[in-house]
Order: C-alpha cells, then sequence, then structure tokens
C-alpha cells in the first residue's frame, strides 16, 4: 500500500520532469524474511534507479538497494526522526503511563498487548493509546480500543512534537511502529 501512494507521486514527477530523491527509507520485510528476499522490491528498482538520491535507515538497506540498482551512491542516514529531541521534562510525572502505538500485530486483541495492559494496568499505569499512522489505517484499531479499553486516553493524531511528549513522559512503550520505537529510544523510554 504505501509502494502504491509513493508510486503516485514519484509518476508524477518522472512525467514532469520534477527530480526526486529518497530520504530516511527504509525496507521493510515481513518476519521471518530476510534482506535476500528482495524479490518484494522489484517494483521499486526503476524508481529507486531514477531518484536524484538514496539515503536509507540502516546499512542493511543500503545494501539491499546498491544491490538492486547498481548504484554506488546510496548512503546510510539514521531516520529523521532522530533529529526532534523531547524538551526536559519539570518535574516527574504524578502517575506512571503506558504509551501503546498500534500497527500490525500491536493492537488492542493481541494476547501480548493484552498481558502487559493488565499487568501494568495492576500496577496502576495510565494508558495511552496514540496513532501514529494514516487514520485509514489506524481508525479500525482505535475503534476496537475504545470499546476494549474504554478508560484508555485515545490520541488520534499527534503532530510530531505532541508524539515525541507523549511517549518522552511514558514509563513503558509498546509501539507496532518504527517512529514510536525511535522516540522511545531517544527518550530513553522501556520499549
Amino acid at each position: 500500500p504505501h509502494f502504491r501512494c509513493m508510486k503516485f507521486y514519484m509518476d508524477w514527477a518522472i512525467a514532469h520532469g520534477v527530480p526526486f530523491g529518497v530520504l530516511s527509507c527504509g525496507f521493510q520485510f515481513a518476519a521471518g524474511h530476510s534482506p535476500s528476499n528482495a524479490v518484494a522490491l522489484t517494483p521499486w528498482v526503476p524508481y529507486l534507479k531514477q531518484a536524484l538520491f538514496l539515503t536509507l535507515r540502516s546499512p542493511t538497506c543500503v545494501k539491499v538497494a546498491s544491490e538492486l540498482t547498481g548504484r554506488g551512491d546510496c548512503h546510510f542516514f539514521p531516520d529523521a526522526a532522530y533529529l526532534l529531541r523531547a524538551p526536559q521534562q519539570q518535574a516527574p510525572p504524578q502517575r506512571k503511563s503506558l504509551v501503546v502505538v498500534p500497527t500490525g500485530a500491536v493492537h488492542p486483541g493481541d494476547s501480548l498487548v493484552q498481558h502487559f495492559t493488565r499487568l501494568l494496568h495492576r500496577e496502576h499505569y495510565d494508558h495511552i493509546w496514540m496513532s501514529m499512522g494514516a487514520m485509514v489505517d489506524d481508525a479500525v484499531i482505535l475503534k476496537d480500543t475504545r470499546r476494549i479499553y474504554p478508560n484508555a486516553t485515545i490520541i488520534e493524531s499527534p503532530s510530531p512534537t505532541e508524539a515525541l511528549e507523549t511517549i518522552a513522559r511514558a514509563h513503558f512503550v509498546i509501539s507496532g511502529r518504527y517512529h514510536g520505537l525511535i522516540f522511545a529510544r531517544s527518550s530513553g523510554v522501556t520499549a
């Protein structure tokens, strides 16, 4: 789905002679697959070859892109989310909190998520479910969250700064989204 959305913009750029590049992108393979299974990236190859520049999120992604395209100018650059910094907290929060950033396997019906939410509920953690994706992806998950966890706080469309501040104040994060993990890591929060 992400490729189809990005393809629309790249096709437009190519048709109109507008240069485009790839900034802080990463290849995400299904669980149990290795980067050697890069066949899934075959539709991307013509676009990767035409990009003015390629910066990727990991050395492995750089290796895969170089092998697929034959380009020697692919570069590693950590995710741009690392550029944001959480503000210094004035005082510690009064209550402990769990922040759940749903997508994929991280959803309110998942048994591992339910285990952690029950465990932390017993320890009097506040539960915050925060979307860090498009509502077209997360709306159904948040609807289920409201039904299963009626006392949880739901944050639907945070700005990047609001998302980072919410995660930085948390004591524990469960995230299915890469950027949720980056924000937790850069804030020193257990994820």
